[in-house]
């Protein structure tokens, strides 16, 4: 069975481990779920173990450790652009799994380089688990 690294960055315990245990619904692959709380960790983590595939909360603390609570959808984007500009970094692909459900802030996802956008609200695990099957 195949071993796929899922970096998975979201500052919700509770959400992180919901979807995260769904994927251990796939009888195809094992998961090994990286995480990360905030967005230079989530940096950090990518950088080192060059993930098969992100999950991406758009709206995080930059630096959860430092208090830093900038809680604005730009650094999401702003994660984003990075790696799609990192040449290391830019193949992998990047699911948005965000609250916000706005066509315009999909939208700009998506033309920002995320492969899907999820909105949390109005996601079942089932189709987590196929929308990250999907892109990977």
């Amino acid at each position: 069975m195949t071993m796929t690294k899922i970096l998975f960055i979201e500052d919700e315990d509770f959400l992180r481990s919901l979807f995260s245990e769904a994927l251990s619904l796939d009888t195809t692959r094992k998961y090994e779920i990286l995480k990360a709380q905030d967005l230079i960790s989530g940096l950090d983590v990518a950088k080192i173990s060059k993930p098969d595939a992100i999950i991406l909360d758009l709206v995080l603390p930059t630096n959860k450790a430092a208090g830093n609570e900038d809680l604005s959808e730009e650094r999401g984007f702003e994660f984003l652009e990075k790696i799609k500009s990192d040449s290391e970094l830019k193949n992998i692909p990047i699911v948005v799994f965000s609250n916000l459900s706005e066509p315009n802030i999909k939208d700009r996802a998506l033309k920002s380089g995320a492969t899907e956008y999820l909105v949390k609200v109005e996601t079942m695990p089932q189709e987590f688990l196929e929308t990250i099957q999907k892109v990977l």
